[in-house]
């Protein structure tokens, strides 16, 4: 996606990254009886706030000179710090644990502060603020501390209402621009449309839970109109077969009322129709902690696999810079990453070579050092392509690398073995291995 979301949400993950940090501020500043919380938290949301998003700005626009945009980020979020420190201890009456809250506020809401704007609030930042807002409960209870509840779900409902809708717009971003780099905005009618949808299923638990009182009190009320029309039902039916000469008892309208208040609740005590309002939040959290538990055991499996590969001796297709040759033909989503510096990447290079020749002599071999052959340092950037052949690769290392019949056998044994159908000669392997060094002595 790059550095091209809009500035809205680019904004958005910036506020839910400074407001994740409220269960730090609650439980420090809440044992301070004579602390004003509300001015103290307010310091520490807007100064880290405004100053992540000015360091962030330098940040991209000096990305030609980093040493230039690290100086200046570094001088605008020092002043900040000393500043939010300062202004929390005015507010708390202390010195040493505010400062930390500050302290901890201004390295969250910095870290990779130039970091692509759908990771500057991750899922795993949001689980980790649900698990510090129980933990920080937790803690005051446990410490006969009285806990504001109805901060705590006033700020835990904001940062999320905020954080579903900012991972939603980021997904129409991806699905817009998932085949091309323009940056592409989501239409206006695509944008609106969804941003009502995921808002209506937002404000639906948000309305249960803040007219939580109200809403039981009129379930309770519609019980109580229930039982008295039903009694009174009953009652008339009991008056019409009596006066009709029938042979059924007359059952008094007082004993009908009483039967129906013992089946019934009475009036302000526990209600069972309550429990329903938990089934959307309760959805809500097994669908949150399904997706990042599957995310982990997902990772777990991969890690698990390279590791279990590596102790059979063989090579990871990742590290030797293998490629499908059909990749680009599907429709998947790529994650980019930062170019390499040369340095970094010939070390790595030759720790794929070095594993390379560690590899059972086979046609399988072979192919691997072909590719191999093609991510070598020598070749710079755009050099290659994808729909290169064999020989037109040889071509442009005669061009423009030394000794220029380098790579000639290796291609006539790659010809022999992918073309001609004649297998691959006995001497492939000692061929591809001099290409190899002699690719390793351009560099």
């Amino acid at each position: 996606m790059g550095h091209t979301a809009p500035l809205r949400l680019t904004a958005a993950a910036l506020f839910c990254r400074a407001l994740g940090c409220f269960p730090v501020w609650l439980l420090i500043l809440w044992l301070y009886p004579q602390a004003q919380i509300l001015p103290s938290m307010a310091v520490l949301l807007l100064l880290p706030l405004l100053s992540s998003a000015v360091c962030r700005f330098l940040r991209l626009h000096y990305r030609a000179s980093p040493r230039r945009g690290t100086v200046l980020a570094w001088l605008t979020a020092i002043p900040a710090a000393l500043l939010c420190g300062y202004l929390v201890c005015r507010f708390a009456g202390a010195v040493i644990l505010p400062c930390i809250a500050a302290a901890v506020t201004m390295i969250l809401t910095h870290f990779r502060i130039d970091a692509e704007p759908d990771m500057l609030f991750t899922t795993g930042a949001y689980t980790a603020f649900l698990t510090g807002i129980f933990m920080t409960a937790f803690l005051l209870r446990i410490a006969e501390i009285p806990v504001p509840m109805r901060l705590i779900l006033a700020v835990t409902g904001i940062l999320s209402a905020a954080y579903f809708l900012m991972r939603n717009q980021f997904m129409l971003l991806r699905l817009v621009n998932r085949r091309s780099n323009a940056g592409t905005d989501v239409p206006q009618e695509i944008r609106r449309g969804n941003l009502l949808l995921a808002g209506a299923v937002i404000l639906l638990p948000a309305l249960l839970m803040i007219f939580w009182e109200p809403l039981t009190g009129l379930l309770i009320r519609m019980q109580d109109a229930l039982s008295w029309l039903a009694g009174r039902i009953i009652d008339g039916i009991t008056r019409l077969i009596a006066w009709l000469g029938g042979n059924a008892p007359e059952i008094p309208p007082d004993a009908v009322n009483e039967m129906t208040e013992q089946q019934l609740p009475e009036p302000g005590g526990f209600n069972p129709l309550a429990l329903l309002l938990w089934i959307p939040i309760i959805a809500a959290a097994v669908f949150m902690w399904r997706v990042l538990l599957s995310d982990w055991f997902y990772d777990l499996r991969i890690l698990m696999r390279r590791f279990l590969r590596r102790l059979r001796g063989g090579a990871d297709a990742e590290d030797i810079g293998s490629r499908n040759a059909d990749a680009e033909y599907y429709d998947v989503e790529t994650v980019t990453e930062p170019a390499e510096k040369p340095r970094q990447k010939k070390r790595l290079w030759n720790r794929a070579l070095r594993r390379w020749e560690k590899l059972p002599d086979d046609d399988e071999k072979f192919y691997a050092g072909f590719r191999l052959l093609l991510t070598a340092p020598c070749w710079t950037e755009g050099e290659l392509r994808g729909s290169d052949t064999v020989r037109e690769i040889c071509g442009k290392w005669m061009q423009g690398h030394q000794p220029e019949n380098a790579l000639d056998a290796a291609a006539a044994d790659y010809h022999a073995g992918r073309y001609a159908g004649t297998g691959l000669p006995a001497e492939a392997l000692r061929d591809m291995a001099a290409a190899l060094a002699a690719a390793r002595e351009r560099r």
